[in-house]
């Protein structure tokens, strides 16, 4: 994590023999197929996410205590960032691709919007029932 509160990064793929030096997170690719290591800490909340090509923004939030996570499967989406109390600054604007590993600190609103149609898996190691509380609406796009 970077310390303005956000990255996206790409996950580097190997294969198809294991490399001794191998990343902790890595893409796999192997004749019979692709193993994603997205995450090598406990985690206590799981979603699958859509990104269909309708315009609309995902999230549009902020977490006071959420550590979130995002991994895009698929397609292409613009994301948002900026500090949930810096109300009148500039998003941050990141285009991030298939392979790439989204991660937001509390604290900080975020925001997604399509750019070509695609599936993600969001994780998280705050607790669910901190969850379900800590979720705050902010209009960043």
């Amino acid at each position: 994590m970077t310390t303005q509160g956000f990255s996206v990064v790409h996950i580097p793929v190997i294969g198809p023999d294991w490399p001794e030096n191998a990343p902790r997170l890595n893409c796999w690719v192997k004749p019979k197929g692709e193993l994603a290591t997205i995450s090598t800490t406990e985690t206590k909340f799981i979603a699958y996410i859509e990104f269909p090509e309708d315009g609309v923004p995902r999230a549009n939030h902020f977490h006071k205590e959420k550590e979130e996570y995002l991994y895009l499967i698929s397609g292409r989406v613009r994301c948002y960032f900026r500090r949930a109390d810096a109300l009148n600054e500039t998003p941050n604007e990141i285009d991030a691709f298939a392979g790439d590993l989204i991660s937001v600190q509390p604290g900080w609103s975020h925001a997604y919007l399509t750019i070509e149609p695609g599936h993600a898996i969001e994780f998280s190691p705050t607790p669910f029932a901190v969850i379900l509380e800590d979720t705050f609406s902010d209009k960043v796009i």
